[in-house]
């Protein structure tokens, strides 16, 4: 063998169909096999192509595999984790959800422009200034606003789906104005007769833990 420098141009060349070539790379087809079947050309010095059909050869498994002494056998156990966790909504919205065990709809109110913040929030998104005067609105009010959703994605931790249809709606509770609604679900026995405008009033958890389940859903009034 001769070590040379620089580029050289190789002294065979190999023709075949890209389907061929593709079964000698992953060793599926003996390159010596395909050469005396006619499905690979060689054009030059074939005592190279000798030595490059060695490098693609069929893998097979060593002799006496059978023997090897077995690994210890895996169990797994599939389960989806589920850890109970707290998290603080702070002040202003702590006081919102508290307002729930009472029965009581809170909003706070901007002290430059006057609008009403549903959900409340720290700061008017408007003026940018603190709310921090608070005021009692609903708890009854009118639809503005329905979605129906036929199709609920699944739970990316639980690969559960809910139970369709259902809707969510917004509401403008008593005591708010223009844009002041609140978002949430509408009876889904009112589907087939609720409409803009219709008045609906909440039903409330018989157990209220101060958090935004423990409104149900808001109901027609008939």
């Amino acid at each position: 063998m001769k070590v040379k420098e620089g580029i050289h141009d190789p002294n065979v060349t190999t023709t075949c169909s890209a389907k061929d070539w593709i079964a000698i790379t992953l060793g599926k087809l003996d390159g010596m096999t395909a050469f005396t079947a006619g499905k690979l050309k060689v054009e030059g010095d074939l005592g190279l192509l000798t030595k490059a059909t060695q490098f693609f050869k069929k893998y097979t498994p060593p002799a006496g595999d059978d023997q090897v002494e077995e690994g210890e056998e895996l169990i797994v156990k599939k389960q989806i984790l589920s850890i109970p966790q707290r998290f603080a909504t702070g002040p202003v919205m702590g006081k919102f959800l508290n307002s729930f065990k009472e029965k009581k709809i809170m909003a706070n109110k901007c002290p430059e422009c006057g609008r009403l913040q549903l959900p409340p929030r720290e700061i008017c998104a408007e003026c940018v200034v603190r709310a921090t005067d608070w005021v009692e609105v609903g708890p009854e009010g009118v639809i503005t606003i329905m979605d129906v959703t036929y199709y609920a994605s699944p739970d990316p931790l639980t690969g559960e789906s809910r139970e369709t249809p259902y809707i969510s709606a917004h509401f403008l509770l008593d005591g708010c104005k223009g844009h002041e609604t609140l978002w949430h679900e509408l009876n889904p026995e009112d589907r087939d007769r609720a409409k803009k405008g219709d008045r609906v009033k909440p039903v409330w958890n018989e157990n209220r833990i101060g958090a935004v389940t423990d409104i149900k859903y808001f109901e027609l009034i008939d």
